[in-house]
C-alpha cells in the first residue's frame, strides 16, 4: 500500500489509518471555490487579484474581485480599488465604517446582469449586478476607470455612502 504524504502530520496519523489520498500535493478535496460566482478556485480567481498576482483586465473582474472582497471583509482591498474619494475625507473614519459593514453583513450572492465597455482600452467602464445581503438585495450600475495598478478601479461618486 502506497501513501501519498502532503503534510508531516500524516507521517504519524498514516499507521493508525488509511491515508486520504491528495492529487499533485495540493491538498485534500477541492480548493474553496471563489465567492464571486464563477466556478473556479478563489486562488485562480478573486484571490490573484486580491493578492496583486494579476490585474483585473475587464472592468467586470474588478467588480467580481470587489464583491469577494466584502465577503472576506478585505477593507484595505475595497479601498484601494475605490477611486473619486476626497482628499479631505477621513480614511480612518471611512475603514472603521466599512469593517463595520462588512462584519455585520453576510453576503449571499452576486449576480452580474450586464457589462458596459469596461475591455482593455476603453476610458471606462459600466457594470449592473445585483447583490444579495442578510439584510435584502440591490442592484446597482457602478462605473469603473482604467488604473496601473489594479487594471481598473471602482469610482466612487459624491453621493455613495460610505460603505461603498
Amino acid at each position: 500500500m502506497a501513501f501519498v504524504l502532503c503534510s508531516p502530520v500524516l507521517l504519524e496519523a498514516k499507521w493508525h489509518r488509511k491515508a486520504p489520498v491528495c492529487s499533485a500535493g495540493k491538498g485534500f478535496g477541492k480548493a474553496p471555490q471563489c465567492g464571486c460566482g464563477l466556478e473556479k478556485p478563489y486562488q485562480e480567481c478573486c484571490g490573484a487579484i486580491h493578492e496583486r498576482r494579476r490585474k483585473a483586465e475587464f472592468a467586470k473582474e474588478l467588480m467580481r474581485a470587489r464583491y469577494s472582497a466584502y465577503q472576506k471583509a478585505l477593507v484595505g482591498f475595497i479601498m484601494d480599488t475605490t477611486t473619486g474619494v476626497s482628499e479631505s475625507e477621513d480614511s480612518e473614519k471611512w475603514r472603521a465604517a466599512l469593517s463595520a459593514y462588512v462584519q455585520a453583513t453576510k453576503f449571499k450572492g452576486l449576480k452580474v446582469m450586464k457589462s458596459e465597455k469596461g475591455a482593455p482600452g476603453d476610458d471606462e467602464g459600466y457594470v449592473t449586478f445585483s447583490v444579495k445581503t442578510n439584510s435584502g438585495s440591490y442592484t446597482e450600475r457602478s462605473r469603473f476607470v482604467p488604473d496601473e495598478e489594479f487594471g481598473w478601479k471602482y469610482v466612487r461618486e459624491p453621493e455613495d455612502s460610505t460603505t461603498q
